[in-house]
């Protein structure tokens, strides 16, 4: 699609173009969103807290959701997601 030195726009983590997220936000799904009131709102993550003097974010994560592999969305997957980023 649009390609570039160092991957693919399509590929939130190699995104190139800083205006491609008008595009991959409804095509990815995001733990938490930020509203247009600057607000922060659920997708996959239910809730979140700041724990251990605030240097551990605890995701509290959505349950029975799939990737379009049918591969299962839990803990693991978002360590490799945030790993890879």
């Amino acid at each position: 699609m649009w390609g570039t030195p160092g991957g693919s726009n399509s590929d939130p983590h190699v995104a190139f173009n800083p205006f491609v997220n008008v595009f991959l936000y409804p095509a990815y799904d995001r733990l938490i969103e930020m509203g247009p009131d600057g607000e922060l709102r659920p997708m996959l993550a239910d809730s979140w807290e700041f724990v251990e003097e605030e240097t551990v974010l605890r995701l509290s994560l959505r349950e029975g959701v799939m990737f379009h592999d049918g591969e299962p969305f839990d803990a693991e997957a978002v360590k490799e997601n945030i790993g890879r980023g």
